[in-house]
């Protein structure tokens, strides 16, 4: 107990994603087309025991000596210019680049994502990468407690939500649960006494808005129909999640039924499709789990973003192609690192396990390193429905690795001397 006290939010993210996951499935009817398999639930095991051990099994020394340290102040500047020149030539890139609009449909709107990329543009694939910094001066404002600059602060709220632009081109619904979990996590982590029922009932209602907003997306998206009659719940229906995870006959009829009103349907089903969301990546490996003919991909899939970039940079030539049997859907962190690696997988979880730690322990000396330790408790949260290490997810890691460069770079400019003992 003295352990998971020590390391509440480790333990905590990775209790509350298995708690999110196993009410999504047993509170909400949904059922499995294919029954769990004891290889899976084994497999999920193994992955969740080694991340633990390989978070436990070191210890990293701390130096708390430092005659100098980051300035707060003007670490947070550094980072608003560059999410800001970032997210500018991002929207530069999609408006103007790619001819994205917010009155296309959202499907067109992907299509022309793809087609209208040019490659050789460094300066706005750079900036494709560097964006996802938009989170760090928040966690960090948060972290210092840094009130009293208040317009480094309200920038800093501002940035956080720049994804929702793109996201709203797109229909991509993940960035509004991501930044509602930063903002949670964040709040939990170095907030927690201020946490009352105010703050509790805001929580609650900002879930509501992110089912709703889910939906309205989803309806858009997928060009469902505008009637709310039985052609629009069939096509609901029809969705990738119900090959795999599909609601109960009981719910169907719940649906089909005439006498319940639309407004209870509608928010009976934004429940569901959530709950849906949440729990079906388990069944997603468990339908490929031992399966015939799988390749081995040796990391292929799990990190294909790396060719991508050097592809789009023209660096290189790397064939591309997406092995899994479902396409698209999500497979959980264990499903991705089960296509690359098989039950070799518990091994890439230790080692993430001693990352964890190293950033954890390193998150306790200096502030620059907490918004890496609020992602990687996201990780943790995600565990069980998809992989932050597959698309864009791992380009944080690679922002940070440059942003610990560049602090090395201006060191002289952005350190100030110890008011410490």
């Amino acid at each position: 107990m003295k352990i998971i006290k020590s390391y509440s939010l480790f333990f905590g993210s990775i209790g509350f994603g298995l708690l999110i996951w196993m009410l999504s499935y047993i509170i909400l009817p949904l059922t499995p087309v294919e029954p769990l398999k004891a290889e899976t639930v084994f497999f999920i095991g193994a992955c969740y025991l080694a991340l633990v051990v390989g978070f436990l099994a070191f210890n990293f020394h701390r130096d708390t000596s430092k005659k100098y340290v980051l300035s707060h102040k003007k670490t947070v500047k550094l980072l608003l210019i560059i999410i800001i020149a970032s997210y500018l030539l991002r929207w530069y890139d999609l408006f103007f680049v790619r001819d994205l609009s917010f009155i296309n449909d959202l499907k067109f709107n992907r299509i022309l994502n793809e087609k209208n990329f040019k490659e050789n543009q460094v300066l706005l694939i750079i900036a494709s990468v560097l964006k996802s910094l938009y989170f760090f001066p928040f966690v960090i404002c948060i972290r210092s407690n840094m009130s009293h600059k208040k317009l480094y602060v309200l920038a800093s709220y501002l940035v956080l939500f720049f994804p929702i632009v793109e996201a709203v081109l797109k229909g991509n619904r993940k960035p509004f649960f991501e930044i509602f979990l930063i903002v949670a996590i964040t709040v939990i982590a170095y907030q927690r006494k201020q946490i009352n029922f105010k703050r509790i009932g805001l929580a609650v209602l900002a879930v509501l808005l992110m089912m709703t907003i889910s939906m309205l997306i989803l309806f858009k998206r997928e060009k469902l129909s505008e009637n709310l009659d039985a052609k629009f719940y069939e096509s609901m229906f029809e969705s990738r999640y119900n090959e795999i995870l599909r609601p109960t006959e009981k719910a169907i009829n719940y649906f089909q039924n005439d006498e319940n009103s639309v407004v209870s349907k509608l928010f009976a089903l934004s429940i569901m499709h959530t709950g849906q969301y949440i729990a079906h990546g388990v069944f997603e490996l468990n339908h490929i789990i031992n399966m015939d003919n799988l390749p081995i991909t040796y990391g292929k899939y799990n990190f294909s973003t790396i060719p991508k970039f050097l592809n789009k940079t023209n660096l290189a030539n790397i064939e591309i192609t997406n092995p899994s049997p479902r396409d698209y859907v999500y497979l959980t962190l264990f499903g991705s690192f089960y296509i690359d690696f098989r039950w070799f997988t518990p091994v890439f979880l230790f080692l993430f396990g001693v990352l964890q730690k190293y950033i954890y322990q390193r998150a306790l000396q200096s502030f620059i390193y907490t918004p890496v330790l609020i992602y990687v408790l996201i990780i943790n949260v995600f565990l069980m429905i998809l992989s932050y290490t597959r698309g864009a997810g791992i380009y944080t890691f690679f922002s940070f690795v440059f942003l610990l460069f560049l602090l090395r770079i201006f060191e002289k400019n952005l350190y100030e001397k110890s008011v410490g003992p």
